[in-house]
């Protein structure tokens, strides 16, 4: 029977594909230390001094030769009582243990981490971002998990740095690839728990950018600015301040890259079947001969591609707005709905007004919102509008101007604006679940597999073995992909064939 081990997280061995238990702790630290060699002899003083450090008991040695022998006995469970090990040798004072590399996941995670290295130096990311992916799904949590010793501290720590390097890399290959969408709710995450870590706020800056809620991008850089000179006294550093010259620029609105080419074909299938719905958003916001600002409102239920549309509408129209783009997530569906007040802060510090300069008061706000849009060709997203007295402030009040408005309500109407009306348009399920990436595939598969009707977020957090706010995330995550739905806001339900498809919100 060969024999498999996990170190990334709980220390695991399994013998013929079934789970055995690795023994106390202590024992688990000398089985790491054995595994970590790489099959190289490890002496019986090396294991004391990885195991205790220099806290060693006077019994030290003969616990290793206990130690030893019960994993002999753990790893070879037939073997005669006389008959020679052919898995942990006795090499002089010292033991070896022999395992293939595939069957240890630490070994499996550092070739694939080289694998992605020489396919991200000779530039092929697709091959990169898919060998991290692999990487990173190994990981079950913290590595040898409860296991002691100054050995598996050290490695720890390694591993855990590793683990880090490679995350950064898996989101900056995603970025690369256009999978912002996807890998927003992990990367936001994942920066969270590094607030410092300078690299991974430019990421998130980045896809911020991306999915055109520049507001944010340069909030992220805002806080992590102000959080570096409370905490270490230094000034952002150079990747960081390139990022944030590229999103905004001499007080100019925040743009999302250099403009689409207008009206061109739809690429891919992100537009597929809506070729008719992007021909009248087209024509709605560029019609610009009208005396009042264009405004065109796309609604639909959650997964139809209100969001995904706007986007791309807005890049396709982008020649027309040479001022640039502002767009903001309103939350509207959502409690924690972000007020007017708050909205038009946003807008105004993406429009480059000092913080300090923005006035206390909403109305205050609006008023010189609309003043610095006056005269200039801005194209304002609005995104998961909650109803019309939450968007009216955010409008541009003057011509040359326009605005794009999304919300899930099909009561949403604005007085003199377009109209658009996604429909739920039948996507097979089995075709939404192979656009997940792996992490997200095994956690629908966690809320499926609990056979329950309805999945109150509480119960997501359960099944899933994470907080609220986290839960939340990947639900709503699932949502966006068409395989999840929700009928109430904290409720969902695993999506049956004919939900929304996978094309965003």
């Amino acid at each position: 029977m060969e024999p498999g081990f996990r170190l990334l997280g709980a220390t695991g061995v399994r013998l013929g594909g079934q789970p055995v238990r690795p023994g106390p702790p202590q024992q688990q630290a000398v089985l790491a230390v054995l595994l970590l060699r790489g099959g190289r002899t490890v002496t019986a003083r090396e294991l004391v001094a990885g195991v205790w450090g220099h806290d060693a008991p006077a019994r030290a040695l003969r616990s290793v030769r206990t130690y030893a022998w019960a994993l002999r006995a753990l790893l070879e469970p037939d073997r005669a009582p006389r008959e020679p090990s052919t898995l942990l040798l006795s090499d002089g004072d010292g033991y070896t243990l022999r395992v293939p590399d595939h069957a240890l996941d630490v070994t499996v995670f550092e070739r694939l981490l080289r694998a992605a290295r020489e396919a991200r130096a000779r530039g092929d990311l697709a091959s990169a971002h898919r060998s991290l992916d692999e990487a990173l799904a190994l990981w079950g949590g913290e590595p040898f998990t409860g296991v002691p010793g100054p050995h598996a501290e050290c490695q720890r720590t390694r591993l855990v740095r590793l683990r880090l390097e490679a995350q950064a890399q898996y989101f900056d290959c995603a970025l690369a690839l256009g999978l912002h969408d996807r890998v927003l709710p992990e990367l936001s995450a994942l920066a969270r728990e590094h607030p410092l870590d300078e690299h991974l706020q430019g990421l998130l800056m980045r896809a911020l950018d991306s999915c055109g809620r520049q507001a944010e991008a340069l909030k992220v850089y805002g806080d992590t600015r102000r959080l570096l000179a409370a905490e270490l006294g230094v000034p952002p550093g150079r990747e960081l301040v390139d990022i944030r010259d590229g999103l905004a620029t001499g007080g100019r609105p925040i743009r999302t890259g250099p403009p689409a080419t207008p009206r061109s074909p739809a690429a891919g299938g992100e537009l597929a079947g809506r070729e008719g719905a992007v021909v009248e958003l087209e024509r709605t916001l560029t019609d610009l001969r009208r005396h009042e600002v264009p405004v065109a409102v796309i609604t639909g239920a959650g997964g139809t591609g209100k969001t995904t549309l706007a986007t791309q509408v807005a890049h396709r129209v982008a020649a027309d707005f040479p001022d640039g783009r502002l767009s903001v997530d309103l939350r509207g569906s959502s409690p924690a709905q972000l007020p007017e007040g708050v909205v038009l802060a946003r807008l105004l510090r993406s429009l480059g007004v000092p913080p300090e300069e923005v006035p206390a008061e909403t109305e205050q706000r609006a008023a010189l919102y609309r003043s610095m849009l006056a005269g200039r060709r801005i194209l304002v997203v609005l995104d998961d509008a909650a109803d019309a007295a939450q968007v009216a402030p955010l409008l541009p009040g003057s011509p040359g101007c326009a605005a794009v408005v999304t919300a899930r309500s099909r009561a949403f109407v604005l007085p003199g604006a377009t109209q658009l009306a996604l429909p739920v348009r039948p996507w097979p399920a089995t075709d939404r679940r192979r656009q997940l990436p792996p992490r997200l595939a095994r956690a629908l598969e966690s809320l499926a597999g609990s056979g329950a009707p309805t999945l109150p977020i509480e119960l997501v957090g359960r099944l899933l073995g994470t907080d609220r706010e986290e839960a939340e995330r990947i639900a709503e995550s699932l949502v966006d992909a068409g395989v999840l739905d929700s009928p109430a806001y904290g409720t969902y339900q695993v999506a049956r064939p004919g939900a929304p498809s996978p094309d965003g919100r």
